[in-house]
């Protein structure tokens, strides 16, 4: 499946080496904003190094309302992995 990402709003579950990489792929083929979640802060600082617009600890309470507000996504996200 060939799947076109630029200016598209990604959401990545799991900042693992699988998920890190998924971030540093939708960047360089042109995602507008990567979105990725994890329980381990160390692993979502890294999200952040690898190029992730925001970071999500899943341990904590989600409002995807406020975090879709805060990234300029009204309908919320394109592209789920």
């Amino acid at each position: 499946m060939n799947y076109n990402l630029v200016g598209e709003d990604v959401y990545i579950a799991g900042a693992g080496p699988i998920g890190l990489m998924a971030v540093m792929i939708c960047k360089k083929i042109g995602a507008r904003k990567v979105l990725i979640s994890d329980i381990s802060d160390d692993r979502l600082n890294l999200a952040l190094k690898c190029g992730a617009d925001y970071v999500i600890n899943a341990r904590n309470e989600i409002n995807w309302k406020k975090i879709f507000n805060d990234n300029h996504m009204s309908e919320g996200v394109d592209v789920g992995l």
